[in-house]
């Protein structure tokens, strides 16, 4: 009986230990990865959107795939996560420039011309590039599509949309193809 109660105690003493280094492990050790919102794409086909997130650690950019591109796809009244698949990552997919010391170059592999700097502000990281000729932070990009023989709708224009990095106003840019 006094065996038992010893052992007891000890395999309570035991679990107390083992639960304590647990809640250590997770507050104090925890790899915390969070993704903030750079942009989206909208088009006039639907109200399914492109997501564009910076996956950051610690407050720094990532280094291995550091942005994740993503459909919420509008359903039922709401809106669906899913992962863009191979086809849709040659429109909507990104190709990455530069990453190095939380400095993030990248372009979109349908727009290769025009690169986009992820730049840190006070509210976090920014998708950062030019809209007619000036220094803004992109908000969203809409794209206008007409229907085709084709499974891939032809591109007729798009509108890129921020806010001008030096004085705040909103701003835009309409581009033909």
């Amino acid at each position: 009986m006094i065996k038992k109660k010893k052992l007891n105690k000890f395999a309570n003493l035991l679990f107390v230990c083992l639960l304590f280094l647990l809640i250590f492990k997770l507050l104090i050790c925890s790899e915390t990865l969070t993704s903030k919102r750079l942009f989206t794409i909208s088009k006039n086909r639907n109200k399914n959107i492109v997501v564009y997130d910076v996956q950051m650690h610690n407050g720094k950019i990532i280094n291995k795939n550091p942005i994740k591109v993503y459909w919420l796809i509008y359903t039922n009244n709401k809106f669906v996560y899913k992962d863009i698949n191979n086809l849709e990552e040659r429109a909507y997919g990104v190709k990455i420039l530069t990453n190095n010391n939380n400095n993030l170059v990248l372009i979109l592999k349908a727009v290769p011309n025009r690169p986009i700097n992820i730049q840190y502000t006070t509210n976090g990281p920014k998708a950062e590039l030019y809209i007619n000729h000036q220094k803004a932070y992109i908000s969203n990009v809409y794209v206008h599509t007409a229907t085709t023989k084709s499974i891939i709708p032809k591109v007729i224009y798009y509108i890129i949309k921020g806010i001008n990095v030096n004085n705040g106003s909103y701003i835009e840019e309409k581009v033909f193809l």
